[in-house]
């Protein structure tokens, strides 16, 4: 995820990007423009959600193999497309292209690229 939250810093020329990490408890990371939050707990997460429910956004899904994928359909359920790995269940919940993206294990440049693209193209987000 590092490496394509680095991707995404280079090619945003000075635009404030923020990454959520929910699920990990560490210090808040800076790449370049882009600023990694991590976050515990989704209690956590709703204390952040005023200054953040006014931008654009998606779900990145980059998960170890699992059968059914509680995070991605929670996120569909909210209207918000998902970037996602296509591993385990998640090629069964998301229909991609339509639904969100799925882009190939260990491939921080398609992950990367697929996010610009939603952060650019207004209608999908």
């Amino acid at each position: 995820m590092r490496d394509a939250v680095a991707l995404i810093a280079e090619r945003t020329h000075g635009k404030d990007v923020l990454f959520l990490a929910l699920g990990d408890d560490a210090l808040s990371e800076r790449i370049g423009a882009a600023e990694v939050r991590f976050i515990p707990s989704i209690r956590q997460m709703q204390k952040l959600w005023p200054a953040i429910i006014r931008r654009p956004m998606f779900t990145c899904m980059l998960l170890v193999p699992i059968h059914f994928p509680t995070p991605v359909l929670e996120a569909l359920a909210c209207c918000t497309l998902v970037v996602a790995t296509a591993i385990g269940g998640i090629p069964e919940q998301v229909e991609d292209g339509r639904t969100g993206s799925l882009v190939s294990a260990g491939n921080p440049r398609a992950l990367a690229e697929r996010m610009l693209q939603l952060l650019s193209d207004h209608q999908l987000t």
